[in-house]
C-alpha cells in the first residue's frame, strides 16, 4: 500500500490551473437556468437540436479558444520533465488523432468537420499540457476541485430557483447541465475521493464526506449507465487492493446474506433489487431508453460509409438529425447523437478510427494494469478503474466526441498515460512505503 501527502507543489501556479479549467468548463457546459429549462422545456425537441448545431455557442467557443491558448504556452515553456511517446500507445493515440484530422477530406459537411477537428486539437494539446503541468495526484485532486464546485454551484441554483425537489418521485438532480453529462463528474469524482481516502495520510474524514454527498447527488441524477459504471469501477479497485484472503471471505458472506435474503424474501427481494438498480426508472429497459431503434437506424449510415465515416464528430448534421429522429420513433424527443460513443466513431471516423480508439483504450488498460503489477502502486488500479469506468459509460453515452469536464479528463489521464516521463511519479507524488 502507498500514501500520499496532501500537499501540493510548491508552485502556486497548481491552483490558477485549476480554477482556470473548472471556470473553462463552466462556461462549456453550464446554464445557472437549466433546472428551469427543464422542467419548463422537457427535452429538446428535433428543430431544437438542429438549430443548436448549425448555430453553435459563442461563449463555448470563446472558452475553447481560451483552453487553446493556455495550451500553447503551457507547452512551450521549458518543462522540468520533457514529454516523451512512451511506447505503443503513444503512437496510436498519435495515430487516431492523424485519422480524424484526415477525416476532413472525405467529410459531408467539410466546414462541420473542420470546426470539430480543430476543437479535438485544442482539447489533445491542453490535455497534454495539464498531464506534463500536474502530477498524478494533482489530477485527481483537480477532479475533486471541479466536482465539487459543479455539484455545489448545482445544488444552490436548483435551491434558489425552486427545482430541488427530491422527494418528487419524477425528481432528477440535473444541476446545471445536462443529467447525464453532469453524472459523469460525479461518477469519476467518487472514484477519486475513494482512492485519496484510502492512500491520503490526512484529510480521509473530508474525501470520505466527498463521497457520501457525491452518491446521494448521483442516486437523485438517476442516471443508471454511470450508476453502474461506478460500482463496477470500485469493486474492481477494491478488488485489485485487497488480499486473496479478504476477497475470498467477502465472496463467502455475500453468497450467505444473498441465500439467506432470498430464502426469507422469495421473488420479492429480485424485484425490489431490480427497482433499485433501476434509480426508479422501469421504462423502455428492453429498448434502453429507446437507444436500440437509434442503433438500428444509425447502423444502415455505418454500412454505407463502413471505413472512412462521415467525418469526426460531423455525421449529425441537421439532415441526419431529422432522418435518424423520424425513424427511430425515440419516442423521448430529437435524437442528438448516437447514444453510444462507439457507434458514434463508427459513424464519425469509420470502423479504422474506431479500431485505433479501441485499440487505444485496451493499452491504456493494460498501461494502467501492468505499472500496478510490477510497482504495486495503488494509484495505479486507481487508474484502471477510472478507464473502466469510462469504457463502460461510453456503451450507453456519447463520451468520446463530448467535448465536456469528463471527457477532457479521460483526455488527461490518456496524455499522462502516453507521453509523460513516468520516471518521475514517485518523487512529484512523495511516494512513501507503508
Amino acid at each position: 500500500m502507498s500514501n500520499y501527502n496532501l500537499t501540493l507543489s510548491d508552485d502556486k501556479n497548481i491552483w490558477i490551473i485549476f480554477c482556470f479549467i473548472a471556470v473553462v468548463f463552466f462556461i462549456c457546459q453550464h446554464d445557472l437556468l437549466h433546472s428551469t429549462n427543464m422542467v419548463e422545456k422537457g427535452l429538446s425537441t428535433t428543430e431544437e437540436i438542429v438549430s443548436s448545431t448549425e448555430q453553435g455557442s459563442l461563449k463555448r467557443q470563446v472558452a475553447l479558444l481560451s483552453l487553446g491558448v493556455f495550451a500553447f504556452f503551457s507547452l512551450m515553456r521549458r518543462t522540468r520533465h520533457p514529454l516523451k511517446i512512451n511506447g505503443l500507445l503513444g503512437w496510436v493515440i498519435i495515430f487516431y488523432i492523424v485519422w480524424s484530422g484526415l477525416s476532413v477530406l472525405w467529410a459531408d459537411d467539410f466546414s462541420l468537420t473542420f470546426k470539430r477537428v480543430f476543437t479535438l486539437a485544442i482539447f489533445s494539446l491542453a490535455a497534454l499540457a495539464v498531464a506534463e503541468r500536474l502530477t498524478w495526484h494533482q489530477i485527481f485532486l483537480l477532479i475533486i476541485f471541479c466536482g465539487l464546485l459543479y455539484m455545489g454551484i448545482g445544488f444552490c441554483a436548483e435551491i434558489a430557483l425552486g427545482t430541488f425537489r427530491p422527494f418528487n418521485s419524477e425528481y432528477c438532480f440535473s444541476g446545471t447541465m445536462d443529467a447525464n453529462v453532469g453524472s459523469w463528474g460525479l461518477g469519476i469524482m467518487i472514484i477519486a475521493a475513494v482512492f485519496l481516502t484510502v492512500d491520503s495520510q490526512r484529510g480521509r474524514t473530508f474525501f470520505l464526506t466527498i463521497i457520501l454527498v457525491s452518491l446521494i447527488a448521483l442516486i437523485l441524477n438517476k442516471t443508471r449507465t454511470t450508476f453502474g459504471a461506478v460500482i463496477i469501477a470500485l469493486i474492481i479497485y477494491g478488488g485489485l487492493n485487497s488480499s486473496n484472503l479478504i476477497k475470498m471471505v467477502s465472496a463467502t458472506l455475500l453468497t450467505m446474506v444473498l441465500y439467506i435474503s432470498y430464502f426469507l424474501l422469495d421473488e420479492r427481494l429480485l424485484v425490489n433489487a431490480w427497482k433499485i438498480f433501476m434509480l426508479g426508472k422501469e421504462d423502455s429497459t428492453l429498448t434502453l431508453t429507446g437507444r436500440i431503434p437509434v442503433w438500428k437506424e444509425c447502423f444502415s449510415f455505418i454500412q454505407a460509409r463502413p471505413f472512412f465515416g462521415y467525418g469526426y464528430n460531423a455525421f449529425w448534421t441537421a439532415k441526419h438529425v431529422r432522418q435518424i429522429s423520424d425513424k427511430a420513433d425515440w419516442g423521448i424527443a430529437g435524437v442528438p447523437w448516437a447514444l453510444n460513443g462507439y457507434i458514434d466513431l463508427a459513424l464519425g471516423v469509420g470502423l479504422v478510427g474506431l479500431a485505433a480508439y479501441m485499440l487505444l483504450l485496451i493499452l491504456a488498460l493494460k498501461e494502467a494494469i501492468v505499472s500496478y503489477s510490477r510497482t504495486g502502486n495503488s494509484l495505479y488500479s486507481a487508474i484502471f478503474a477510472m478507464l473502466i469506468f469510462f469504457v463502460i459509460v461510453s456503451f450507453l453515452e456519447s463520451l468520446p466526441y463530448n467535448t465536456g469536464y469528463a471527457t477532457f479528463i479521460f483526455f488527461t489521464i490518456l496524455a499522462k498515460l502516453a507521453f509523460d516521463d513516468k520516471g518521475n511519479d514517485y518523487g512529484e507524488l512523495n511516494y512513501e512505503s507503508s
